[in-house]
């Protein structure tokens, strides 16, 4: 071989070496850029979820606290409603009603008081002194007794009801009553009969009232209704003893069970709380929020579901960047040939190492190179930018079906809970006409009796508003 073709091949086995040194930094990088992309894509995925998720969140927030506007409303209606009721039984008593159930028999009574009763929607009706003794009732056992006996009502509720349930400042304050006949809210308002002062007590069962407000403060039927994106759900914990109120997700239900026991720390159950958790060996990216004093978690399903779309946008930009350096290193090589072939002499640029050796860079190569170059980190941006864009509208199709979802369920609990209001209006003003007929059937001349006012409505806060002939 002579000297030259050893020459020659020892260029060639240098330059080769060059090659793998160069792929081998190629797919390095590939896997340096890959990491850094993954990190940033990670943050930024866990970003947007907990985003995601606080709005969820906060908009579970804004419809408790919109159903607890509306359990005050229920309740101030309910209380004025049957204070207002107490007003036209009071109205009917003083027309002569009382002297009527003073004289009549206990048959008689029972029949007078059972008709008001069942025509009014109440539970109870009493005429008691200022000693708490009954006086009228319509049960013949209960004239004369004290309303105190067999604890039934304490001295300090009798002082209540003595003083009347209802005043300016305060409004309505019922008294409430446990009994092992169930709970009842009863109402009082004195009466001057002549000279003499009496007390008439109204008394209505709490289940009426319970029953709505429980269902309008129901956190479950709001929780089950909201949409979270990545597969996720949400659940509510009571902190006081650290157990699930409602949970339910994919037909696993841990409600009323021990959330430490599944794998929830206390800390995830701290306002404000986000990250990482392990429910019943699962891991779950979690966000927290308390809500008069319950706690509120939104989780996702699977961790891995926060991140299952950016695999996509990394693959296609890692591929398009290995792509892209393997043909301008073989370009390179094609180029470095071609100029060896045709004795081509080429510029190049010396580099001395301080351990002596040399790094040489041929700057005609790289004139031919750096054009492809350019191009190629085009390319690269192109298919990363399009892979984006395409994930972008998947995510924001995604979440304009949550959207829906969302305005489709809050609309049906609005329409529930103005259902259970609108019932309940219904409920209390089919009892006042009836009340009404009652009286008008007692003594029709209330017809011809000359009033300022001729009807009246209820107001927002519950209260009782008179229209006037000028108004």
């Amino acid at each position: 071989m002579s000297e030259h073709e050893q020459v020659r091949k020892r260029a060639n086995t240098y330059f080769f070496s060059k090659v793998v040194f160069n792929t081998v930094l190629v797919v390095v990088g590939a896997f340096l850029i890959a990491f850094f992309l993954r990190r940033m894509q990670d943050q930024t995925a866990i970003y947007r979820q907990r985003n995601s998720s606080e709005k969820a969140l906060s908009e579970v927030v804004e419809i408790l606290a919109t159903n607890e506007e509306d359990t005050e409303e229920l309740t101030a209606i309910f209380h004025y409603g049957n204070q207002n009721m107490l007003g036209d039984l009071s109205e009917l008593l003083t027309s002569g009603m009382f002297d009527f159930l003073s004289t009549a028999t206990q048959e008689e009574r029972s029949e007078v008081f059972h008709d008001i009763i069942g025509r009014s929607g109440i539970d109870y009706l009493l005429i008691i002194d200022e000693a708490g003794n009954v006086i009228i009732s319509p049960t013949e056992q209960f004239n004369g007794k004290n309303i105190m006996e067999n604890n039934m009502f304490t001295f300090r509720q009798v002082q209540r009801l003595i003083r009347g349930t209802y005043s300016e400042e305060e409004g309505v304050t019922p008294v409430y009553l446990r009994s092992t006949y169930g709970n009842y809210y009863f109402y009082s308002s004195p009466l001057q009969i002549g000279s003499q002062t009496v007390y008439l007590m109204l008394g209505a069962r709490a289940n009426l009232l319970d029953i709505q407000i429980d269902s309008l403060r129901d956190v479950s039927e709001v929780l089950s209704r909201i949409s979270i994106s990545n597969d996720g759900f949400l659940f509510a914990v009571n902190p006081e003893n650290e157990t699930f109120l409602y949970y339910e997700n994919d037909g696993t239900i841990l409600t009323g069970k021990s959330a430490l026991e599944a794998g929830i720390t206390k800390e995830a159950l701290s306002d404000g709380y986000n990250g990482m958790q392990n429910i019943l060996g699962e891991k779950y990216y979690c966000v927290t929020k308390e809500f008069n004093g319950t706690t509120l978690v939104c989780a996702v399903a699977e961790t891995a579901k926060i991140f299952s779309n950016n695999k996509y946008v990394l693959f296609w930009s890692i591929s398009g960047y290995i792509l892209v350096m393997l043909l301008c290193l073989a370009y390179a090589v094609v180029v470095r040939n071609d100029f060896v072939r045709n004795t081509v002499e080429t510029k190049k640029k010396v580099f001395r190492r301080r351990n002596g050796g040399e790094t040489i860079l041929n700057i005609s190569i790289f004139e031919k190179v750096f054009p492809l170059m350019i191009f190629g980190v085009l390319i690269i941006f192109g298919i990363s930018f399009y892979s984006q864009t395409l994930l972008e509208i998947s995510e924001s199709a995604e979440k304009s079906a949550i959207a829906l979802e969302d305005v489709n369920a809050r609309y049906q609990k609005s329409q529930r809970n103005n259902a259970i209001i609108k019932d309940y209006h219904q409920q209390r003003f089919l009892s006042t006409a009836k009340l009404i007929s009652y009286l008008i059937e007692e003594d029709p001349s209330v017809l011809n009796t000359p009033t300022e006012r001729y009807y009246t409505k209820l107001g927002k806060d519950g209260e009782r508003e008179y229209i006037y002939d000028s108004e």
